[in-house]
């Protein structure tokens, strides 16, 4: 079953990443290794959407269920969440519109 999810693209690092339960915090990796200064971050799952810092939101379409995630995010095998390169579908915004 494939369906999508909101995440974010970062140029700097070249990742597109999203979190993968409700209380699943995911920066990018360049946001960690430059001490917040480049990157950001997601929050939320399929319940909300909390971004920050730089980036670009994108529609990101999966396999997984909800469950298949929110179990990869308790067992901390961190196997979903980050793919290399630029997979979504970027979402309008008032300056592409």
């Amino acid at each position: 079953m494939t369906r999508t999810i909101l995440g974010k693209y970062c140029k700097t690092c070249d990742t597109t990443y999203f979190s993968r339960a409700r209380h699943d915090f995911r920066p990018c990796q360049c946001w960690i290794s430059s001490e917040r200064k480049t990157g950001g971050y997601v929050d939320g799952g399929r319940d909300y959407l909390k971004v920050g810092g730089s980036g670009i939101i994108v529609r990101i379409t999966i396999e997984q269920t909800d469950e298949e995630l929110a179990e990869d995010w308790r067992s901390q095998k961190d196997k979903y969440g980050y793919i290399k390169g630029n997979v979504g579908i970027q979402l309008p915004t008032e300056e592409n519109k």
